[in-house]
C-alpha cells in the first residue's frame, strides 16, 4: 500500500474518533488511491479487476450488518473503500485481521465505559441480574449512555495487522 493510503485511513480514524462520523470525501479519497495502486501493477486491468470485486465483497457484508443494526453506514462506506485498496485476493485475512483488532478495540471501549460508570460493584451485579431475569432489558438505562465504538480505527489496526503479518 502506498504511503498515502496510510494517511487517508488514520484521517479517517481521526475523524471516527472524535466525531463518531466518517466524511464522505475522504472515503472517496481512499478509493482513487485504491486506483492509483491498480496503475503500479504490471497487468492493471486485472488489479481493477480485483480491486473492484474486493470493493463489491466488503460493502454487500457491511450492508448485511447495515441492516441488522450492527454497522453504522459511514463503515459499510469505508470497508467498501478497503477492498477496493486490499483486492479480492486478501479479502479473507483482511476481515480475519480487521475482526481481531475490532475484538480488540471493542474490549478497552468496554473497559473504559464500565470505569466511567458511577456504580459500586454491588449495583453492577444488581443490574446484571436484573437484565438476566428481564431478558437483556434495562428500563433504567438512559439513551446518552448508550455504548458505541468507532470502527474505523479497528480497520486501520486490522490493515496495520495485515501488512505486518504479510511480510
Amino acid at each position: 500500500m502506498i504511503i498515502g493510503s496510510w494517511l487517508i485511513l488514520c484521517v479517517i480514524a481521526i475523524f471516527d474518533l472524535r466525531d463518531n462520523r466518517i466524511p464522505n470525501r475522504w472515503v472517496l479519497l481512499l478509493i482513487f488511491s485504491a486506483v492509483a495502486n491498480w496503475f503500479t501493477e504490471i497487468s492493471w486491468t486485472v488489479a481493477a479487476t480485483h480491486s473492484l470485486l474486493g470493493g463489491i465483497a466488503l460493502f454487500s457484508g457491511g450492508l448485511c450488518l447495515y441492516v441488522v443494526k450492527a454497522m453504522a453506514a459511514g463503515d459499510v462506506k469505508l470497508l467498501a473503500a478497503v477492498g477496493c485498496l486490499v483486492g479480492w485476493g486478501n479479502i479473507m485475512p483482511v476481515t480475519l485481521c480487521i475482526s481481531l483488532s475490532a475484538g480488540i478495540v471493542a474490549l478497552f471501549v468496554l473497559a473504559q465505559h464500565t470505569a466511567m460508570q458511577p456504580y459500586s460493584v454491588n449495583e453492577l451485579y444488581q443490574k446484571v441480574k436484573y437484565r438476566a431475569v428481564h431478558l437483556g432489558r434495562d428500563p433504567l438505562q438512559s439513551t446518552e449512555s448508550k455504548l458505541v465504538m468507532p470502527f474505523a480505527p479497528s480497520v486501520v489496526l486490522g490493515m496495520a495487522l495485515f501488512e505486518f503479518l504479510s511480510l
